[in-house]
């Protein structure tokens, strides 16, 4: 299902595999990737401050609700994604949705969430027509859930936009030119999200919901067979005990990030002869199928400079045009 960054990719890897310098290379791989340079977008953009640190005490106590969307008619008839975040274990559940109406999201939490995972204490989510509908009202007062709401305009405060991103950017990078074809590989895009180790918690979501690793390749089978397996009580304390270093090492993370988070506001230049990436401006189009959220960044060369305008050629195309650099990444 792809990869994601340096250190999601070096953890996946050195999980079964080892080899002299593997880090320098490992990352060296991840930089290089042009399918990830054309995909993701440059974390440099202003940011609103910092929410507070919501604390869980337990998985699936706390849920993150979002919607991606709408997006092109996917071939079985999908426009949106239900995206729902565990904020204990960071779990992340992908729905492919036909519309955004309370309908289907009251369906999807009643029956494909909460008879799997249990009833949460609290839900977050934005201003949504569809969260302020009666019908999901009913549904909090039926369980008993509190139903926290973003601030307008403030989507940054609700956790699940992270997870958004990543969907989106995972989705981009497996996208070609059929984009209807987005929700073919959503499956996929989540196992590998939920497999990985969450840098704030130093463990992949799997593992703090189940105790073991999820089995992502039939070899690990081979792999596993020439370890003793842990008994029952001896799994247990192992899950106990690092669901202990969890909630400390989540404060950690949060601390890190907002200690950081004006270091992220910093300013590019870039040069004559430079390569770049530019943003990718194309509409999205339902008669063509095409999803402006799907489509790649261009890659471009810097011809001329006025100020905090750039003159960029197409590389592909040898089309010229001014950009603002905003809108430009280094290659």
């Amino acid at each position: 299902a792809g990869h994601f960054g340096y250190f999601k990719t070096f953890s996946r890897v050195s999980y079964n595999y080892y080899w002299p310098k593997m880090r320098k290379e490992v990352s060296n791989w991840v930089k290089d990737c042009q399918i990830c340079k054309a995909s993701k977008a440059p974390n440099v953009a202003m940011a609103p401050p910092m929410g507070k640190f919501v604390e869980a005490q337990r998985p699936w106590q706390i849920l993150s609700l979002d919607y991606i969307g709408p997006l092109v008619r996917s071939s079985k008839g999908y426009t949106y994604v239900l995206v729902i975040v565990d904020r204990y274990s960071k779990f992340v559940l992908a729905f492919p949705l036909r519309n955004a109406k309370a309908n289907l999201l009251v369906d999807v939490l009643e029956n494909r969430v909460f008879s799997v995972f249990g009833i949460p204490r609290a839900i977050l989510s934005d201003n949504g027509v569809q969260f302020e509908s009666k019908l999901y009202g009913s549904l909090l007062r039926k369980y008993g859930i509190i139903h926290w709401r973003t601030p307008l305009y403030h989507p940054q405060s609700n956790p699940t936009e992270r997870a958004n991103r990543t969907l989106i950017t995972s989705m981009r990078a497996f996208i070609k030119k059929e984009h209807k074809e987005w929700g073919d590989n959503l499956s996929q895009i989540q196992c590998a999200i939920n497999s990985s180790v969450h840098e704030g918690t130093k463990m992949s979501p799997y593992f703090v919901n189940f105790g073991v690793e999820m089995i992502t390749d039939a070899e690990q089978y081979t792999i596993a067979s020439v370890q003793p397996p842990l008994g029952l009580q001896e799994r247990l304390k192992k899950l106990r005990d690092a669901r202990k270093n969890l909630l400390p090492r989540l404060k950690q993370a949060h601390g890190d990030n907002a200690r950081r988070y004006d270091l992220r506001k910093r300013s590019v230049s870039f040069k004559v002869g430079d390569l770049v990436w530019r943003r990718n401006f194309g509409l999205s189009d339902q008669a063509k199928g095409i999803q402006s959220k799907f489509l790649q960044w261009v890659k471009a060369r810097v011809v001329a400079v006025q100020g905090d305008t750039y003159e960029l050629e197409d590389v592909d195309t040898g089309r010229v045009a001014k950009y603002h650099k905003k809108d430009i990444k280094s290659d």
